[in-house]
């Protein structure tokens, strides 16, 4: 299933994936998308942040509330990277997603 949106991650992605995805991606563009996300869909943020060490999360939402607003078309287009890099790293299969009912 090769459509995936930013809001279907917390039901698409399994807990064992994020931690790879987190060290494979840009941190400025998975902060972006992250703070952009939070806006619109906390429970993505939540998600996230739920499945990868505490410390690290910790560091995570201090760096995004030093960050400024994100404007929608920098959120969107972060949000898309981090999936595209998602769909690249199910195809290689480094991670497998969970089928969308």
């Amino acid at each position: 299933d090769k459509v995936l949106s930013f809001g279907a991650l917390k039901d698409r992605l399994p807990r064992s994936a994020i931690p790879n995805i987190l060290r494979l991606v840009d941190e400025k563009a998975l902060l972006t998308a992250l703070k952009y996300a939070m806006k619109k869909d906390g429970e993505v943020v939540d998600y996230m942040m739920a499945n990868i060490s505490q410390r690290m999360a910790v560091q995570y939402r201090e760096k995004m509330d030093e960050m400024s607003d994100i404007e929608e078309e920098v959120g969107e287009k972060a949000q898309s990277g981090l999936i595209c890099k998602i769909l690249e790293l199910a195809d290689e299969g480094a991670i497998e997603l969970v089928l969308s009912e």
